[in-house]
């Protein structure tokens, strides 16, 4: 999905998800427009103006140094080895960045707070002592994007990335972000074909993306993490290991698949609780094969024909009595007053109470490590 600033609509669509007022920021629109230049080195660019759109633009081996940014839009242009030096949006104004490509820049103490990058592509990129709060990147790719010393990205919301996740942190600990930051949702849908994806894919071969997706994840939950931010810690942390097992094979993708169902790794207790709930029941229809309640022999031959699957008050009340020895085995409660009859209900049992001791304590072990932290 494309979004252009020009789009009022859509611009307006994602003012309201950061809770800004359209008018308030959209008031003063730009009232010219630079298109099919090329700007470098020999040829620089001056920002003396304010209002204006740059669209289908060049910018080659450039340096913004000093620069105050009053309504600048770059709509469709490509950034390659260029450099943003202790520059800044003006107050009030706006600075956006729609369907670029940004390619080998650095930012270095530039103050771009509430800037937006929308639809854009970035690819070695470095942000060096930046300020980005409440800024907006929705709908962007990301390799080797680095965020080095003290940024701030409190308030910044990075949502429905795609084509490339790659987004990562010197130290965590320099770093400023808040509970208003949110990382959200990766596109696996979308395809870029231009210079950039060709650069990216071919350089990483079989790599599958969703094991960058899932560093990256992983790297914004060590940064909530050291921010004293456990509950999105937490949220962060589950939607790594989530795309790390989308990448996972064989043995390995049964381990992470049980890790899931058992206790959402560590982070989803209720799902044990689930888990839990389904396998007491799919036990209860085993053993109507063959349980003894007081005395009284439950026993049925499951068969292909219609009335082994007929439904009668009497199988009702036998798979309730099926379903209370499930509960107590399940519980190592085992009250007495039934007893499994058969190899199959015998080797269900022993499972059952095996499985039931290993899964209340995965789940009590979540549930304390999620309250203590």
């Amino acid at each position: 999905m494309k979004y252009s600033v020009k789009d009022k609509k859509t611009i307006k669509e994602l003012f309201s998800k950061s809770n800004k007022e359209v008018d308030d920021v959209y008031g003063q629109y730009y009232d010219e427009i630079v298109t099919g230049e090329k700007y470098e080195r020999k040829n620089p660019i001056s920002f003396e103006r304010s209002n204006i759109l740059y669209e289908n633009c060049d910018f080659l081996n450039l340096d913004f140094s000093n620069l105050k940014f009053d309504n600048v839009f770059f709509v469709n242009c490509r950034f390659t080895s260029c450099n943003f030096i202790e520059s800044k949006i003006t107050y009030g104004s706006m600075l956006v960045f729609s369907e670029c490509k940004i390619y080998r820049t650095k930012f270095d103490h530039c103050d771009l707070a509430e800037s937006w990058f929308l639809n854009c592509f970035m690819l070695i990129v470095q942000l060096i002592d930046i300020n980005l709060s409440h800024s907006v990147f929705a709908y962007c790719g990301f390799k080797n994007v680095v965020l080095t010393g003290k940024c701030n990205i409190s308030g910044s919301r990075i949502f429905k990335s795609n084509t490339w996740f790659s987004l990562g942190f010197t130290d965590h600990r320099s770093i400023i972000c808040d509970e208003q930051t949110e990382v959200d949702g990766f596109d696996y849908t979308v395809k870029r074909k231009d210079f950039m994806h060709n650069y990216v894919f071919s350089r990483t071969g079989k790599v599958d993306v969703s094991e960058s997706v899932a560093e990256t994840y992983n790297n914004f939950a060590t940064l909530f993490k050291y921010n004293n931010y456990p509950s999105k810690f937490g949220e962060l942390f589950y939607s790594s290991k989530l795309e790390l097992h989308k990448s996972l094979k064989g043995f390995e993708k049964l381990k992470s698949f049980v890790k899931l169902i058992t206790c959402g790794y560590g982070e989803k207790p209720q799902y044990g609780i689930y888990s839990a709930l389904v396998y007491i029941i799919l036990n209860s229809f085993i053993y109507m094969s063959g349980i003894k309640w007081n005395g009284e022999l439950i026993r049925y031959n499951w068969s292909f024909s219609s009335e082994g699957y007929s439904l009668t008050s009497d199988k009702i009340v036998d798979f309730m009595k099926c379903a209370y020895f499930s509960v107590t085995t399940y519980t190592t409660v085992g009250y007495g007053d039934s007893i499994p009859v058969g190899l199959l209900s015998r080797f269900t049992s022993v499972t059952e109470m095996l499985f039931g001791v290993v899964l209340t304590t995965v789940v009590t072990g979540s549930l304390l490590r999620k309250m203590f932290r």
